[in-house]
């Protein structure tokens, strides 16, 4: 989980087919194998609050560089601006789908656990992902 969340740090920087990777990843862990609470750990919320916090559309934070048509060349026009660097991707509404999802359903286990919050801090294994779901000591009950 902590590889899948260190590409998920790197969202912006990552292609579009790693992204979607990632993400299909996370969903078939979480959702088809019913271990939502591996995801629930600190360092993945804070990428899940940056996903969030972008718009939905794309990220135009291009940098265009302004020449002044003044004669600082000796009497010569200026050199004409280099054209702007393409927009980088679309945001995947999948990554926000999914970044929506999870903690959404943090904080409905956190209505009925409020030790969740301190679940935050640590890595989880399967049985503790049980043990969130089903009530701390469960497994050494079953045994």
């Amino acid at each position: 989980m902590r590889v899948y969340s260190l590409l998920l740090s790197d969202y912006a920087c990552n292609s579009e087919l790693i992204n979607h990777v990632v993400v299909k990843m996370l969903y078939r862990i979480a959702f088809q194998l019913n271990m939502a609470p591996l995801l629930y750990q600190i360092s993945v919320f804070r990428t899940f609050l940056a996903i969030l916090s972008e718009p939905c559309g794309p990220r135009l934070k291009v940098i265009f560089m302004l020449f002044n048509d003044s004669n600082d060349n000796n009497g010569y026009p200026s050199p004409p601006p280099p054209p702007p660097p393409p927009p980088p991707p679309l945001l995947p509404q999948e990554l926000q789908k999914l970044s929506a999802h999870v903690v959404r359903g943090f904080f409905s286990m956190a209505a009925c656990n409020p030790l969740m919050f301190v679940e935050l801090l640590f890595w989880k294994t399967s049985r503790d992902c049980y043990e969130l779901e089903m009530g701390y000591g469960t497994v050494e009950m079953e045994r």
